[in-house]
This record gives structure tokens, sequence and C-alpha cells, in this order.
């Protein structure tokens, strides 16, 4: 089961969520994935620039608490959030996770989510792999003798062979612009895989801002509504549970 999670943004909003999921919780014996912008960090560690505070993390911590949850091991980005502000007001978040329950790592406990760069958006992806996709060999292409001994149908293979020329013409002007958009998405990476090592650089933070605007006149509209929509190691458990506790030593690295 997967249940995807989109927090709001006051504490006490999101109260009412945690007590939804551990009522869920309750019921659900199978293995269960919950991941998403759960808009909480979990210790002071998980956010650059601004104080993490007590009361920010307590009722997050109960509710992953009471539902033994276990973070899924991750790669790729560490802080999951950034709020796109030059230097001087510039904050790193980790507030994005991906959580399992007892028989999730009984089972996925080997899986690990990666984090990718956030490329456009204020967040980083989340990709978590079960499996290796397989490969569906295409259909065959067939072409019945009746179809072709239809009166339209030579018609129709004259007028596409005019517009076959015309669609060369059209594929050749964007496969320029994907070239570009995908020049422009690669120094973004670059830039970005920078300022893991230096944050707060100003000079990368101003790179990226203009690497950004360029990509606004190349990217798609599923890409700018995706920006626009984007600028709108956890606290000490405690092994009392055994079963809590083997989740925990499972995942840990030997």
């Amino acid at each position: 089961m997967l249940t995807v999670v989109y927090a709001r943004n006051k504490v006490q909003e999101r109260v009412s969520l945690w007590q939804d999921l551990q009522l869920a919780g309750g019921q659900i014996q199978i293995p269960w994935l919950i991941s998403g912008d759960f808009n909480n960090v979990f210790t002071r560690d998980d956010r650059l620039r601004q104080p993490v505070i007590t009361s920010e993390v307590q009722y997050f911590k109960q509710c992953i608490d009471n539902m033994q949850l276990t973070p899924l091991k991750t790669k790729g980005c560490f802080y999951t959030r950034c709020n796109k502000q030059n230097a001087n007001d510039r904050v790193y978040s980790k507030i994005d996770w991906a959580f399992g329950n007892f028989s999730w790592t009984k089972s996925y406990g080997h899986l690990e989510v990666d984090f990718l760069e956030p490329g456009v958006s204020n967040h980083s992806p989340i990709i978590v792999q079960l499996w290796k996709r397989r490969t569906i060999p295409p259909k065959p292409f067939k072409l019945y003798i009746v179809t072709m001994e239809h009166k339209d149908f030579s018609p129709i293979v004259e007028r596409l062979q005019r517009l076959k020329y015309e669609a060369k013409e059209l594929k050749k002007e964007k496969a320029s612009y994907d070239q570009r958009l995908t020049q422009i998405r690669q120094r973004l990476a670059c830039d970005q895989a920078n300022m893991v090592l230096d944050p707060f650089n100003q000079m990368l933070i101003e790179q990226e801002k203009q690497i950004m605007n360029e990509l606004d006149k190349y990217s798609t509209i599923e890409e700018r509504i995706l920006r626009q929509k984007s600028i709108a190691t956890w606290i000490d458990y405690g092994d009392s549970n055994s079963k809590y506790f083997f989740a925990q030593m499972k995942i840990r690295p030997s």
C-alpha cells in the first residue's frame, strides 16, 4: 500500500494529519509505504539557517513512534527543500520523507529512496524503485490488402507524403529546442550539485536564477506549472518495542 503525503504549512494544521495517519495505521498490516512532503523536520540538523524548536517536531515524532514507522535508507540530496532565496535569506530543510511500517521493512528493508536534484522545483523528487521495468516488445505492424484496395487509400497516402516533408522540418526545429533544453537542464543540475558543497555561495545562487530564467523560455507548459506550484537521521526512538527494534536493526548498515 502507498500513501502520498502533502502536509499543510502550519504546525497546528498538521496535527489532524498525524491523527488520521495513526488511525489508518492501526488497521494496516500489509507492507505500507508512506512518502511525500510532510512539511516537518525531525531534528535540529534537518534545517540550515533557521533554528528548529521542540514544538515543531514533537507531534510528528509522536506520530512516527506510535505507528512504529521506519525511515527508508536514503541517497542523493540530504536537504530536500530550498526556498530559492539569496544567500542571506536562503534556507535548506529536510521535510520530504519516505517511511515504511514493520511489514514493509521486513519485506523491502533493502530498498533505498533516491532524493534527486530539485531542478525547477523547490523540492527534491523522490524515487523508490521496487523492481526493474520489463521491456514490452512493440506490436507488429499489419496492413490488410482490403485496406489498400479501398478507394480512399491512395489519396490518403498522397496527402501523407506531402505532409512528410513538412513534418521533417518541424521535427528538426523541435530537435534543436530539445537539445537546447537538455543543455540548460544539465547546467542547472551541475550548478545545484555544486551548491550541495557550498549551499550559500551567492555566485552559484545567481547562476541558478539565470539558468532558471533561461529555462522558462524552453521549458514545457507542465514544467512551468510545476515551478509555479513549487514557489507557493531522526530523533532517538528507543527500543522498548521488540518488533520495532528489529525493524531498525534490519536497515542499519553493518
